[in-house]
């Protein structure tokens, strides 16, 4: 695991500037630009070894393209080779975008290079969830020294309305820590985390960050405790700010992962539930778990809550086997509830002879179907809300016919069976 703090370089001359700046911030670590593409830098070995000699640890970075996954590795290859201690695949590019297949090959060719991949890190944009189409589960799963995601101020550009306070919260407590806790669920692993802090507004780094408002975000990041983090770069970093740097505590770095979301399948009928490669039938199943297996949700937990139980909805699930796949989310409950039989209840008199089911517990929507009075049926809700619903004026009741038909019923029309 990394401990301490690094500064970033990559323009003609500005190692210099980052040298300069390492004692006066703290720094451990000087993290320089070594390749672009399948290009590799020259007098990258001479770097190294400036960079030792100042008694700092020299990590390489990389700006990744995935347009030649060997010629990418033998970027990495090369910076061991010159004495980086570690390499950084920084995947933002629009040329990664896409291109899961080519990761693959890039950390293929890695491994058969047999480097350390504790010392592989993956640079990332800190919400994730918004770049789904990079690919960073790809890249995870062999740069196994972490996750370093970019937390700059460059998401609010020059004059934003939005506080510093709120901006900081964003970026660091939403997106850098809050889009990898649910992350990690997906993934079913904890990559170790090293934010990058940007403490500028614009691409150019010349609206930069007052001390006051820079001391906001060292806050913010300081109360999750990582053990190592990172500002971008030497260049554009004020002299006012490096002091606030160096003070800025470190932590153990450790990031308390929560529980999962789980879920419990109810498919009493049938006794089991299928697995699907993809949210439909049209694909045939990858597997089936039986009814009451409690599966891992890799939703977040709004999602869950909003599809559990919903006809039409399906779920992104683990199996306890670590099978991850799609299951018909109105075959599941929550995982608190129990898989016993539900309960049952009987349409009283309505005054005409049948109860009309509904898509909706409105009606504002036809019947899908009706059900005689003195029918039983399945409620497909708790026990507890079932019982607190019955013989209620304008409460409505999921539930399921003795022909499997699946709606709602009006509740004031109904008792215990």
């Amino acid at each position: 695991m990394l401990r301490g703090k690094g500064l970033w370089a990559y323009r003609e001359g500005e190692l210099e500037r980052a040298l300069e700046c390492a004692p006066k911030m703290g720094a451990t670590h000087i993290l320089y630009k070594v390749g672009q593409g399948s290009s590799y830098r020259a007098g990258m070995a001479q770097i190294a070894r400036r960079i030792a000699s100042a008694g700092l640890i020299p990590l390489g970075w990389t700006w990744l393209l995935l347009d030649d996954p060997r010629g990418e590795a033998r970027v990495a290859i090369r910076a061991f080779q010159d004495g980086f201690q570690g390499v950084i695949f920084d995947t933002e590019s629009e040329r990664c975008r896409n291109r899961h297949g080519r990761a693959l090959q890039l950390g293929q060719a890695l491994r058969a290079a047999n480097l350390d991949l504790t010392r592989l890190y993956n640079c990332s944009f800190p919400n994730i969830s918004h770049h789904t189409d990079l690919p960073y589960e790809q890249m995870n799963d062999f740069c196994k020294g972490g996750l370093m995601p970019m937390a700059y101020g460059t998401f609010f550009r020059p004059g934003s309305s939005v506080p510093p306070e709120e901006q900081a919260r964003r970026v660091i407590d939403e997106w850098t820590y809050g889009h990898y806790l649910y992350w990690v669920r997906r993934w079913g692993y904890a990559p170790p985390l090293y934010p990058v802090l940007g403490p500028y507004h614009d691409e150019a780094g010349e609206v930069r960050m007052s001390p006051a408002e820079f001391q906001i975000w060292l806050d913010r990041l300081a109360a999750h405790g990582p053990s190592f983090f990172s500002v971008f770069t030497a260049a554009v970093l004020n002299d006012d700010l490096l002091p606030l740097i160096r003070a800025c505590p470190l932590g153990e770095g450790s990031v308390p992962i929560p529980p999962p979301i789980q879920v419990r399948v109810f498919s009493p009928q049938t006794g089991f539930l299928n697995v699907r490669p993809t949210p439909s039938t049209v694909p045939p199943p990858i597997g089936r778990v039986a009814h009451g297996t409690v599966l891992e949700a890799l939703e977040t937990e709004t999602e869950v809550r909003r599809k559990v139980g919903k006809q039409g909805a399906w779920l992104h699930i683990r199996t306890p086997s670590g099978l991850a796949g799609y299951v018909a989310a109105w075959y599941l409950r929550p995982a608190q509830e129990s898989a016993e039989a539900p309960l049952k209840v009987r349409v009283h008199e309505t005054g005409i002879g049948y109860l009309n089911v509904r898509p909706s517990p409105s009606t504002s929507r036809p019947p899908i179907t009706r059900v005689d009075e003195g029918e039983i049926l399945e409620s497909l809700e708790s026990a507890e809300d079932t019982l607190a619903k019955l013989g209620q004026t304008g409460q409505w009741l999921r539930i399921r016919t003795a022909d499997g038909i699946e709606g709602y019923v009006a509740a004031w029309y109904l008792t215990s069976a």
